[in-house]
């Protein structure tokens, strides 16, 4: 028999909607539960346990009984006591009794289930006994879209060499400590490529929840994360200026181009011979499917050890080469990209304990991209 427990809310489905008809709170599709077999071991294991349960249970009734049933000290201040004791073990050892036989019984016949929906990505555990639900947990991750902040004229380089001044800006409204000059350029830069249309990067939402005790519903806060892909059309649009944004179009290309199960070739910095960055139609259609944030941090830095210490060495022989800006350009350059980043980076107001927007999960993504060099993805 399935769990009436939506697997996207956590809400229990009224007798009266059909199972298979989507949930009324959420409107998430019908769940899918399946009970877990139960082994000769498993079986094993409960009966130990719920012999051992049953014993102690046991024991504590025996205990107060031979208490109760008739003296066992000599008249005097031991008698006293014994009386204490036996009141003691009435009261408390009689709900410690029935505590353990609940318990018992529960081992015994409970039921497991998991729902493991790989479409979705919709997964939760829950234990049931005689059909209620004792304890459960669970959540789903959904596709929220396309997410562009409109802001076409970002470009990493200017938001490099003007950390300083941005810096307290970015500071409040991120609401935590300011993050490294690296990590930012590489947010600018692809916010800007999305928001020109070069890439695509699709936002995911998971919702989680929790019923530790069967009755009491507690919901996660919203998670975001964000996945990366090329457009087919990019390869038609002008040429881009920056090296950032062309390192990280060569090497989504390479990504995305790599047949599965093959190694694709690292940027390592080199940016010629991409049909994603040249300003002329794209020769091949990319392979279908988003890739995580952190693969293309990978990607782009080569898998080196120190990514963003290369990086950042890279950004800055570039910001003090042939187009290196006066001062009074960089502080021009910084009022204006400052508003338009600080706005994407701020957080939600509305609700205690709300997460980050967007942009401000893209950013923990490709922090931690380069902190691993692209190893872990």
């Amino acid at each position: 028999m399935s769990l009436g427990l939506c697997i996207e809310c956590g809400a229990y489905r009224a007798g009266s909607v059909a199972r298979s008809s989507p949930c009324v709170r959420c409107g998430g599709a019908a769940p899918a539960w399946e009970r877990v077999p139960l082994t000769l071991g498993g079986l094993a294991r409960r009966v130990v346990v719920g012999a051992a349960l049953v014993g102690g249970a046991v024991l504590l009734v025996g205990s107060a009984y031979v208490l109760c049933s008739r003296w066992l000290f000599p008249p005097g201040g031991a008698r006293v006591l014994q009386v204490v004791l036996a009141a003691g073990m009435v009261a408390g050892g009689g709900l410690g009794a029935v505590g353990l036989l609940r318990q018992a019984v529960e081992r015994l016949f409970q039921r497991e289930h998991r729902h493991d929906q790989g479409e979705g990505d919709r997964r939760g555990q829950a234990r049931a006994l005689f059909g209620r639900v004792r304890q459960a947990t669970g959540g789903a991750t959904r596709d929220r879209g396309l997410f562009a902040p409109g802001t076409p004229a970002l470009e990493a380089l200017p938001v490099f060499v003007n950390m300083r001044v941005l810096a307290p800006d970015i500071g409040r409204a991120l609401r935590a400590p300011q993050p490294k000059a690296v990590d930012i350029a590489v947010l600018a830069a692809l916010l800007g490529l999305a928001s020109r249309g070069r890439c695509e990067l699709v936002l995911r939402v998971t919702h989680g929840w929790q019923r530790p005790t069967g009755s009491v519903l507690r919901r996660d806060a919203e998670r975001y994360t964000l996945r990366v892909r090329p457009t087919a059309r990019a390869g038609a649009l002008p040429r881009e200026d920056g090296w950032l944004e062309n390192a990280l179009l060569t090497a989504l290309e390479a990504v995305s181009s790599t047949p599965p199960g093959r190694t694709p070739s690292p940027a390592g910095g080199r940016v010629a011979g991409s049909p994603y960055r040249s300003g002329a139609p794209a020769v091949r259609a990319p392979r279908e499917g988003s890739m995580p944030i952190e693969t293309l941090m990978g990607a782009l830095t080569g898998g080196r050890h120190k990514a963003r210490r290369w990086l950042h060495g890279v950004l800055r022989a570039q910001a003090a080469g042939a187009g290196a800006l006066s001062h009074e350009a960089k502080v021009t350059a910084a009022a204006r990209v400052g508003p338009e980043l600080a706005a994407v980076l701020r957080l939600r107001r509305a609700g205690a304990g709300a997460g980050p927007v967007p942009a401000a999960a893209l950013l923990a993504q490709v922090r931690e991209g380069l902190a691993l060099g692209g190893r872990g993805a």
